[in-house]
């Protein structure tokens, strides 16, 4: 029997993969934080879609999200790189979307 996406990325988390790439991102929106720099421009959008692509339809990554500092570097990011983000705001906010719809979560 195959296992579904959801018990997949449950797996995976295990890995700590959202704590890993919320630091890569704290990190690069510190080390660039007027977007002056194309290649950690990339490697931000790169892990907001990861991000976005882990807490869909996994309670439990969402859990780390918001565990992890996610909803607070998703704010600073957004503020350092409103400009540079425009084409990306849907990317960089689609992880709260996920979040927003884990029922425990809301009351965050």
């Amino acid at each position: 029997m195959r296992s579904s996406p959801a018990s997949k990325k449950l797996q995976l988390t295990e890995m700590k993969p959202i704590e890993k790439t919320l630091d890569v991102l704290w990190y690069l929106n510190n080390l660039d934080p007027l977007g002056q720099q194309q290649n950690p421009l990339k490697v931000m959008r790169a892990g907001w879609s990861f991000l976005c692509n882990m807490t869909d339809s996994c309670p439990e990554s969402c859990k780390r999200f918001c565990e992890s500092g996610g909803v607070e570097i998703v704010l600073a990011c957004y503020q350092s790189h409103r400009e540079t983000f425009a084409e990306a705001l849907p990317i960089l906010f689609g992880a709260f979307g996920n979040v927003v719809e884990v029922d425990d979560l809301q009351s965050r």
